[in-house]
């Protein structure tokens, strides 16, 4: 059975490399919400519970629980993400996230 965030990459046509969000999962040693990346894109599904096929959202956002990916998200940018808002420990950038060698804490 494959993992749910790399299920959730399919889904939505989102153009990660799952491998890259192992790399930086293992970097988190809290629960965090890592914000790959803000564009006026607008990413697929194929699966929403709406039923869309295009999601509202412009901020694409990996959660990571445990080491691990667990999914990633879209979301809309006009809407404050906060950690409280993705139900985790801290909210980064994955550009904080690649320039700091150490781990998230």
């Amino acid at each position: 059975m494959k993992p749910h965030a790399k299920n959730r990459l399919a889904d939505r046509y989102i153009k990660v490399y799952y491998e890259d969000l192992l790399a930086i999962a293992k970097k988190c040693d809290v629960d965090t919400a890592v914000i790959l990346g803000i564009g006026r894109h607008r990413g697929q599904s194929t699966g929403n519970y709406h039923d869309r096929k295009e999601s509202n959202g412009d901020m694409t956002i990996l959660i990571v629980r445990g080491k691990r990916p667990v999914t990633v998200m879209f979301r809309r940018s006009d809407q404050n993400p906060t950690a409280k808002a993705m139900r985790v420990d801290k909210l980064i950038s994955k550009k904080e996230i690649l320039e700091n060698d150490s781990k998230i804490k």
